[in-house]
C-alpha cells in the first residue's frame, strides 16, 4: 500500500485506478486466505458457448464438463446458459443466508451429523422463500426467454454444484427441474439452489469430510429435448471376467426415472474396443414412460403395447453411443457415467 500511496503523491493523485486495482487484489488475497475460491467472471449469466473447464468455479463441474463436450470436442449438445456460482453467493449474501449456511454446515459436522434434518429443512425453506436481487432475477428471466425462443420451448433447470460430477460425485443428490416454462424460471432456480442443502447432500458432505469447504451452486438452463429414448452409460464396468466392457441402460421417454432407478430398463453390455460388439442384452418390459407436458412439467403415460418388449436402442445406436463414450473417456482421462 505504501508503494501505491507514494506513487500517488508523485503523480499528484492521478492514479485512482491503481488504488482500485490494489483493493481488488487485496480482496482476492483475503478470500484465498479465508479458504474461499475467487471467481474470475463477475457476470452472472454465462452462455454455454463460452464455458469450458477453465470456468469450472463459475459454472460448476457438471456444466463446465458439458461446455468442454460442446466447445472443445465439438459434440452436439442442447443450447443453454449457466447462472453462475457468483450469482448464488450474491443472492445468499443479500438474503443474509451465506454466513448462516456456512456456519450451520460446519456446526452439524462438528456434532457428527446431529441436527442434520433440522439444518436441511431450515436452510431449504429459507432459500425457497428468499427474494433474489432484482438485477439477477431480470437477467435470468431475460436469458430464459431468449433461450426458449419464439417457439416457447420448455427448459431443463439443472444443478451444477462445486464438486458435482467431479472428484466428489453428489450423483442424484441435487435437484433438476424438467419442462420449465420461461415464466416459471425463478421458482425452478430457487428449487435447485435449495437442493444444495438436501439431507442426502449434507450427509454426503459429512461422509466425504468436506465440511470446511463452503458449498456453492451454479445452475444450468438448457432447452429440453423431447427424448424418444434416454439412458445412462458406464464406460467401464468391472463385471468379473469382462474387463473390457461398458454398460448401457435405456428406456422409452425422458431419463429422470432411469437416473432415479424407478424405471424398468433395457441393459446392454458392450465391448470397450472397436467394433464395440454387443456382448449381452436384457430387454425389460417397459409399460410406462415420462414425457414432456406441453403445458409445462412432465407426465407419465403408457407405452404402446407393441413397443413394451422392443429394445429401446438399435445396434447402430449402441455402436454410436460406444464410440462417443470412449471419445469422452479419452478426453476426460477417467471412466465416466454418462447420461
Amino acid at each position: 500500500f505504501k508503494l501505491v500511496s507514494d506513487l500517488s503523491l508523485l503523480c499528484q493523485r492521478k492514479n485512482a485506478a491503481l488504488f482500485a486495482a490494489f483493493e481488488r487484489i487485496q480482496r482476492k488475497i483475503q478470500e484465498e486466505l479465508a479458504g474461499r475460491r475467487t471467481l474470475s467472471r463477475t457476470d452472472h449469466i454465462l452462455p454455454l458457448a463460452e464455458l469450458t473447464h477453465d470456468l469450472a468455479d463459475e459454472g460448476g463441474n457438471k456444466m463446465a464438463g458439458l461446455g468442454d463436450v460442446r466447445n472443445i470436442l465439438g459434440f452436439a449438445v442442447p443450447e443453454g446458459f449457466v447462472v453462475t456460482a457468483g450469482a448464488y453467493f450474491e443472492a445468499m449474501e443479500q438474503a443474509g443466508l451465506r454466513r448462516e449456511a456456512a456456519e450451520a454446515t460446519r456446526g452439524f459436522c462438528r456434532e457428527g451429523g446431529a441436527g442434520l434434518t433440522e439444518t436441511s429443512q431450515r436452510l431449504r425453506r429459507a432459500i425457497l422463500d428468499m427474494p433474489l436481487p432484482r438485477p439477477l432475477a431480470k437477467a435470468v428471466e431475460q436469458a430464459a426467454r431468449k433461450l426458449s425462443g419464439p417457439d416457447r420451448a420448455l427448459l431443463a433447470v439443472r444443478s451444477s454444484a462445486w464438486g458435482e460430477d467431479g472428484e466428489s460425485s453428489f450423483a442424484g443428490m441435487h435437484e433438476s427441474v424438467l419442462g420449465v416454462a420461461p415464466g416459471d424460471i425463478l421458482p425452478a432456480y430457487r428449487r435447485v439452489l435449495a437442493s444444495l442443502f438436501d439431507e442426502q447432500a449434507l450427509g454426503y458432505r459429512l461422509h466425504r469430510d468436506q465440511c470446511d469447504e463452503e458449498p456453492a451452486m451454479a445452475v444450468g438452463v438448457l432447452r429440453m429435448v423431447d427424448a424418444v429414448v434416454s439412458g445412462g452409460l458406464y464406460t467401464y464396468a468391472p463385471l468379473g471376467g469382462q474387463d473390457q466392457a461398458m454398460v448401457v441402460s435405456a428406456a422409452w421417454g425422458l431419463g429422470k426415472p432411469i437416473v432415479d432407478g424407478t424405471a424398468e430398463t433395457d441393459t446392454f453390455l458392450l465391448g470397450r474396443t472397436p467394433p464395440h460388439a454387443l456382448l449381452s442384452s436384457e430387454i425389460a418390459r417397459k409399460t410406462t414412460r415420462l414425457v414432456l407436458d406441453p403445458a409445462g412439467g412432465t407426465r407419465t403415460e403408457a407405452v404402446e403395447e407393441d413397443r413394451r418388449d422392443v429394445p429401446s436402442l438399435t445396434g447402430g445406436q449402441l455402436t454410436a453411443l460406444a464410440r462417443t463414450a470412449m471419445n469422452l473417456e479419452r478426453f476426460f482421462k477417467r471412466p465416466l457415467d454418462v447420461e
